[in-house]
């Protein structure tokens, strides 16, 4: 049953007393009272939704805060360091200024001195020049008074088939990137101090059969080099020469008989007469540095054409182009300083010890290799090797006692 004020209210909405009108009347008050009842649920569920966004946004709003004041912070802190800085930035601003004021200065007196300094050399070179001149002046009256005096130097002759080669300084040995390169060509500085003549071509056939009178050689010919030397027999030949021009010998051989260039002949030992090559007046085999310097011609390349081994064929011969033997001396293009062969053909004999790190400890100038060992140095490359081989850094060493048709020899002699 409804309560008295609910069925007041019905009443009084339908005023009647009647019990059919009354139950109508009933329900259709409940029907609107449940839509109420739903609708206010309806109405609250939208509150509650709408107080659970705004806190959310409450939050955001003070995270957006929070966020605001923490990034003011930071822009005050910016502030502070950019400040900082800058006053370190006008301290050291001031203080190049005030170096660059100092050396002004100092460029002012330094210039100031330079200039004095150049004043007086110049004044110096002046004197020189006028004493110079008289020097000059004087030497050409004593030259034209004293022409045929013992006191007048004439100029030396250059031995026929010699070139001369000047004195000077060049790197021996190779850089690390070199093709072909080993452990025992470390690149250093040499200075030769002593002009020489060098050969310009090995030691011919023809040559050797004037000084020695027989021929060892494997390949015959007479424009061909001759081969099958060995060391021994190279510096038996260069004593032959010198006595021939009325030289002095550069060798003392030891215990040596038999016939050079035969089975017959040893030897057990070769010593240098003064105990210094580069001081012999005689014909000797060149030092190991003497050789690749001429070689080298003032070159600093692989080849003394230059690093391209397809152009080896214009100076050299070597196992592409040889044919397996020996060819006549002096064909093949020169290098700048008029030396044929000095690639490929046959090994030279050098007058040098071999030493695998010689190269690391010896003197800069004039070496003459170590003062031990059992193997001689050979240079060059032969007929029988191929590009890497006749590199002007490669080396060879040797018992001095082999005989090989890929070995020969140039002559040299100090320009003393």
């Amino acid at each position: 049953m409804p309560s008295l004020p609910l069925k007041k209210e019905i009443e009084l909405h339908f005023d009647c007393e009647d019990s059919s009108n009354f139950e109508n009347a009933l329900k259709k008050v409940l029907c609107e009272n449940t839509d109420l009842k739903k609708t206010i649920t309806q109405l609250q569920k939208e509150l509650q939704q709408s107080e659970q966004t705004s806190q959310l946004k409450l939050m955001e709003i003070c995270k957006i805060k929070i966020a605001r004041h923490q990034l003011q912070q930071k822009l005050e802190q910016i502030q502070e360091n950019i400040k900082i800085e800058l006053q370190t930035s006008r301290e050291t601003l001031k203080k190049i200024k005030q170096a660059l004021k100092q050396e002004h200065v100092r460029a002012i007196q330094t210039k100031k001195t330079l200039q004095k300094t150049l004043e007086q050399e110049q004044t110096r070179i002046n004197k020189l020049e006028k004493t110079l001149q008289t020097c000059f002046e004087m030497f050409q009256k004593e030259k034209q008074t004293s022409k045929n005096s013992v006191g007048f130097i004439k100029k030396k002759k250059i031995p026929k088939g010699f070139v001369l080669i000047h004195s000077g300084s060049f790197q021996m040995g190779s850089p690390k990137k070199e093709e072909g390169r080993s452990n025992d060509e470390f690149l250093h500085r040499v200075k030769l101090t002593r002009s020489f003549y060098m050969q310009k071509t090995m030691v011919t056939q023809a040559q050797w059969k004037e000084l020695m009178e027989n021929n060892p050689s494997g390949f015959k010919g007479n424009s061909l080099p001759v081969e099958r030397i060995n060391w021994f027999e190279a510096c038996v030949c260069a004593n032959a020469l010198s006595r021939k021009e009325g030289l002095s010998e550069a060798y003392l051989l030891k215990n040596s008989s038999g016939k050079p260039g035969t089975n017959s002949f040893t030897c057990s030992e070769v010593q240098i007469i003064g105990n210094d090559p580069y001081a012999c007046n005689g014909y000797r085999l060149p030092t190991e540095a003497e050789w690749e310097y001429a070689a080298r011609a003032g070159t600093k390349t692989a080849y003394y054409n230059e690093n391209n081994a397809s152009k080896l064929d214009q100076i050299a011969w070597y196992r592409s182009n040889s044919g397996g033997k020996t060819h006549s001396v002096g064909k093949k293009t020169e290098n700048l300083w008029k030396l044929h062969d000095m690639s490929g053909n046959v090994w030279e004999w050098c007058w040098d010890l071999y030493g695998v790190s010689y190269y690391k400890s010896s003197p800069t100038n004039d070496p003459t290799g170590p003062n031990s060992g059992s193997s001689r140095v050979l240079r060059g490359g032969s007929w029988y090797y191929s590009a890497i081989g006749i590199r002007s850094a490669n080396r060879l060493y040797s018992n001095p006692y082999n005989r090989y048709r890929t070995r020969g020899f140039r002559l040299v002699r100090s320009a003393l």
